[in-house]
């Protein structure tokens, strides 16, 4: 199988690297095209992979197109290459961009929308997607066997993805911006950086195999942490007086919300 990657912004270039990391698809079977042409070139060299001229020649070279473009590209780009993705799987990622629209132009492809997260560029990416018309149980199978190797698929009716792309496809920084505060409350209590950057990072992936693999819910896992005035108790007061829980809820609705204006604008 050759996959074509349209666009080496960040999410491009994520997929492309989880790709090849995972061997899910060898590096000289995936071909990318871009405007910049120095990203090209550092791309080719640190992965290995093949680069194009062109999106069109890029596509000629592609069993699966991926249109990583951002969203008020993906009908230019559509246009561009309709020609050359006859009959192909076409994956856009695009944010909002619904189905009927790229299908609208690419009439004779088959068209799947997926929202992904950078977490693809070490392969442990949320790869929720959605089916187009055209798209059968064989080319879905052909589309998870590549989007397996970078992350959990997960299949959502089109309309979950707005709220999906708020959730996991923007959560990564929320989780970061998580991340970074713990870190620098260390440093504040006298640990160095790099310390703490190590005790946070396997803080939470300790925390998230829990999340993933016991039976209790998020609730039942932080009254496992919890004591009778113990430590805990005091730091969880402080986030409730702060408003944690309700600035994450409302950070998921404000990109949701984002997500369903760019559908409008698409």
């Amino acid at each position: 199988m050759k996959v074509a990657i349209i666009g080496a912004g960040r999410m491009g270039e994520a997929l492309a690297t989880g790709l090849v990391a995972s061997r899910t698809v060898n590096a000289k079977k995936i071909v990318l095209s871009d405007p910049d042409k120095q990203k090209l070139k550092n791309l080719k060299r640190r992965l290995g992979i093949a680069i194009a001229n062109s999106n069109k020649e890029a596509c000629r070279k592609g069993n699966l197109i991926i249109l990583a473009v951002k969203p008020s590209y993906v009908a230019s780009v559509a246009e561009e290459i309709r020609r050359n993705v006859t009959k192909r799987i076409v994956v856009s990622i695009a944010a909002g961009v619904r189905l009927k629209r790229v299908e609208s132009i690419l009439k004779k492809s088959k068209v799947i929308r997926v929202m992904p997260n950078t977490p693809c560029l070490v392969c442990e990416g949320t790869v929720a997607y959605s089916l187009g018309k055209k798209v059968n149980k064989k080319d879905e199978n052909t589309f998870l066997g590549i989007f397996s190797g970078v992350g959990k698929c997960v299949r959502v009716s089109e309309r979950q993805l707005n709220s999906i792309t708020g959730l996991t496809g923007s959560g990564p920084a929320y989780i970061y911006l998580i991340a970074n505060a713990l870190i620098e409350g260390g440093k504040k209590q006298g640990l160095n950086e790099k310390l703490s950057r190590k005790l946070v990072t396997q803080l939470m992936i300790g925390a998230s195999k829990m999340l993933g693999t016991c039976k209790e819910t998020p609730e039942e896992l932080i009254a496992m942490v919890t004591s009778p005035k113990g430590t805990t108790i005091e730091g969880l007061k402080i986030l409730q007086r702060r408003k944690v829980k309700d600035a994450l809820v409302s950070a998921v609705a404000a990109a949701t919300k984002r997500a369903k204006e760019l559908a409008a604008q698409n």
